[in-house]
């Protein structure tokens, strides 16, 4: 069953901020949570409030006729889905990094590209009914943030659950540039690989010649 939550507060505003090249050449980041124990009413308000520090989640990608890339803060829904599983006996110990797709793939629904319909951020959980364990599932497209931008959402997210102030300062979206006339960025010749001001096919291909004449650590 599949429902959509917005943010308690909507603050979007229709909003737009401008998607770097650099943000553009990694997929979505999949994650995948086990609890013994999960409210999920209280799971879908916790979200339903953490959305309204996290407008740039509900927005969607925007592909301007000259090839540029935005994120509007649209204040859309976000897809929320809980289904019950009866045939797994309990979750796997699996490693934490978990390379085979195939094993998670069924737990999570993965954020696709698609500007101007797909969200950038979806849930699923799965009950697992022989163990009562709780699979949370998350979809964060790489668009939207970093890894960094990943932990501080969920631990967001964690904190409200536990109706606990946030830890982290209030996130901020802004993307800084990274272009030859940067003279803190000019100092880090590695860098210049992600300068985000080129196009995409541009730091793709740096990086694939980076591959071949660098010997791995």
């Amino acid at each position: 069953m599949t429902s959509f939550i917005d943010a308690s507060s909507p603050t979007g505003n229709g909003r737009r901020i401008k998607v770097l090249s650099t943000d553009l050449i990694f997929s979505g980041v999949d994650n995948i949570f086990v609890y013994l124990s999960l409210d999920i009413d209280r799971l879908r308000d916790a979200l339903s409030r953490t959305l309204s520090f996290w407008p740039i989640l509900t927005g969607r990608i925007i592909v301007e006729s000259d090839d540029r890339y935005f994120i509007e803060f649209s204040d859309n829904s976000i897809p929320f889905t809980y289904i019950e599983n009866d045939e797994l006996e309990r979750w796997p110990n699996l490693p934490v990094i978990v390379d085979d797709m195939k094993l998670i793939k069924p737990f999570i629904d993965s954020t696709l590209y698609k500007p101007e319909i797909e969200p950038l951020l979806r849930f699923k959980v799965t009950r697992l009914i022989r163990s009562d364990e709780y699979v949370l599932g998350t979809s964060f497209c790489h668009m939207a943030g970093d890894a960094n931008s990943i932990v501080h959402f969920h631990n967001d997210l964690s904190q409200i659950y536990q109706n606990l102030e946030p830890i982290f300062p209030r996130p901020v979206f802004e993307r800084h540039l990274l272009d030859k006339e940067d003279p803190d960025f000019s100092c880090l010749p590695v860098l210049k690989l992600y300068r985000n001001t080129d196009k995409k096919e541009t730091i793709l291909a740096r990086l694939a010649k980076e591959h071949t004449e660098t010997d791995p650590i």
